[in-house]
């Protein structure tokens, strides 16, 4: 591997309470990656404030120029005293921003840990302390392995695209309007006579069939090799809209050479090049805005964020999406779409073919170890048209729901005008009055392992029956929207036998998650029955109570609402995770609970 190394003072980042150094390692073909930063510190002793300030304005510039950085140095901090106040503020300040420390051994001749590595996006391995020798130096010598990946060049991938222009918009309409007419024709004159499931299911497959096959035709699939460019995020509809009109314009005047065409060119370009500022402002504005109170979460999202500065001039695939030429060819298949919900609704009957997904597995977060099967979220991507059949069914259910208040009332996830706002603001809010009151709280995180995955059909369906007041054809069709599921995986273009999915709702449908809250209303109950204070979004629930401190028998109500919930849990076929369910004792006076919080 070829290097090159820049030793830098960096001058333009002087401060006064420490001195750096800063080792920049870098690849010479691969000018647009970020480099390694290697980062020599030392801070004299003295008075801490003004490098606590500094120090944490130093971590937040140079997250943002390196994702890999490794930080080396005497920072004459007694880390390894617990009541250290400057070893408190200074580990705070690393977890802040993401920094990890591993020296864990005392580093100098008086037994205190003064010499530290920090690290950001990098591991280190087989870190040793050696043995002091006095004739070099008072510290100790710190050993340690690390190693970097090789980066990889940008690679040309090969994806089948269909590219749509107005005069393939046109020819799809002027094509599949006769067919689905005959198509429609057809099953209105049957079912005058019968309707019966197999009838159902041949008319959403002729119809679905006239529709892909058409597309084929007229808007085929053709190989493209796409350069793998990272898309800025606040790139949005309007800058993509108005970039493609630049690119049209500069087309014209290339072509035509007039000094008019490039006179409109320039205007069209400075009104992108002023609403791509825009949205790149507006957006990090709404990050700093939200997570405002949350700096570990700021910084490592804007150094992922920023990692390439190339991606102001994103690569926009030339093809439209079917979705797009649904919305322009609706007013021909409206009537067809129109018939398939209608057809199901009345008859309790949701066609097969609806009952297909393709699962993508997606990592729940970005740093998770991309490795273990554990670390994925199992996304159902199911046909357009059902989703448009599951959102009628949602409406009608949440306006049943509503009217008949069956919602449960500390229940924030899936619901009209509530969010992880309305249950952090409920939960907080108590704990701080029970605060001001003296009262001592205990929090109860519990969190659910594949919660979505192991529903029970037949609970479900006894819920919304019992529970819930649905019967009658309302009842059917759920019974048939459950059974005769089939699922198969699809990773990187190659897809897995089919399967049939006998428990759980569809993670990525809209019908799932309302269905899941309904699964999980006896839980309130439960919960009520032993006098604890909850709240709910989707499958996590927050337990707590406050009591005097010499009141020990509310420790063991709690318990016995944590027996009976699991429980019931293993009755309805759910169960807890131990490793994400936490137990949180706030004994804080109201401003130290508030920060807390915070």
């Amino acid at each position: 591997m070829y290097i090159t190394l820049l030793l830098s003072p960096k001058v333009k980042n002087a401060y006064n309470s420490f001195e750096n150094i800063i080792l920049s390692l870098s690849h010479p073909n691969r000018k647009t990656q970020k480099p390694v930063l290697f980062i020599i510190i030392y801070r004299p002793p003295g008075p801490y404030s003004e490098f606590l300030t500094e120090f944490s304005d130093f971590l937040s510039t140079i997250v943002l120029d390196s994702d890999q950085i490794i930080i080396l140095g005497d920072f004459n901090i007694h880390v390894d005293d617990p009541s250290d106040c400057l070893g408190k503020a200074f580990a705070a300040l690393l977890d802040d921003v993401g920094f990890t420390q591993s020296v864990n051994e005392p580093t100098h001749c008086h037994k205190h840990t003064l010499d530290l590595v920090l690290t950001h996006g990098i591991e280190i391995s087989q870190l040793s302390v050696l043995p002091l020798n006095p004739i070099i130096s008072d510290h100790f010598l710190i050993t340690f392995q690390l190693t970097l990946e090789h980066p990889s060049a940008p690679v040309n991938k090969k994806q089948l695209r269909r590219t749509l222009t107005d005069r393939s918009v046109s020819e799809f309409k002027h094509t599949v309007q006769p067919v689905l007419s005959d198509i429609l024709r057809k099953y209105s004159e049957t079912s005058s006579h019968s309707i019966s499931p197999s009838i159902k299911d041949h008319f959403v497959n002729d119809a679905l069939q006239a529709l892909r096959s058409t597309l084929h035709v007229v808007v085929p699939l053709k190989p493209k090799f796409v350069r793998q460019n990272r898309v800025a995020p606040w790139f949005n509809a309007e800058t993509r809209s108005l970039k493609q009109e630049t690119r049209k314009l500069e087309r014209e005047w290339r072509r035509s050479g007039s000094e008019q065409s490039l006179d409109i060119w320039k205007h069209s370009l400075l009104n992108y090049k002023k609403a791509l500022r825009r949205a790149r402002s507006q957006y990090y504005s709404t990050i700093i805005s939200e997570n405002g109170n949350n700096p570990r979460f700021l910084f490592s999202t804007i150094a992922k964020l920023t990692r390439s500065q190339s991606s102001v001039e994103p690569h926009v695939p030339v093809s439209c999406s079917c979705f797009s030429l649904s919305k322009e060819t609706y007013p021909l298949i409206s009537d067809s779409i129109l018939t398939m919900i209608n057809a199901s609704l009345e008859t309790g009957y949701v066609p097969q073919s609806f009952k297909y997904a393709v699962v993508k597995p997606l990592l729940k977060k970005p740093s998770l170890d991309p490795s273990i099967l554990a670390n994925y979220r199992p996304i159902s991507n199911l046909p357009f048209i059902s989703k448009i059949l599951e959102r009628v069914v949602v409406k009608q259910l949440n306006c049943h729901l509503q009217d008949n208040s069956h919602f449960e009332d500390f229940q924030s996830g899936f619901r009209p005008h509530h969010s992880t706002e309305t249950a952090l603001v409920r939960v907080s809010n108590d704990l701080l009055l029970a605060s001001e009151k003296g009262l001592l709280s205990i929090l109860v995180l519990l969190d659910l392992s594949a919660a979505f995955d192991t529903i029970d059909h037949g609970i479900l369906l006894h819920r919304l029956e019992q529970d819930i007041g649905i019967r009658g054809s309302a009842l059917q069709w759920f019974k048939s929207y459950l059974s005769h599921r089939y699922q198969f995986i699809n990773v990187n273009g190659h897809s897995s036998q089919c399967t049939r999915v006998n428990y759980g709702v569809p993670q990525g449908s809209v019908l799932g998650p309302i269905l899941f809250t309904l699964y999980m209303i006896p839980l309130g109950n439960i919960i009520r029955k032993h006098s604890i204070n909850f709240h709910c979004y989707a499958d996590d629930t927050q337990l707590y109570l406050s009591m005097k401190p010499d009141q020990n028998d509310q420790i063991e109500k709690l318990n016995a609402c944590i027996r009976d919930i699991k429980t019931w849990m293993t009755i309805n076929c759910l169960l807890l995770n131990p490793e994400k369910t936490e137990v949180l004792y706030l004994v804080l006076k109201t401003s130290e609970m508030l920060c807390l919080l915070r």
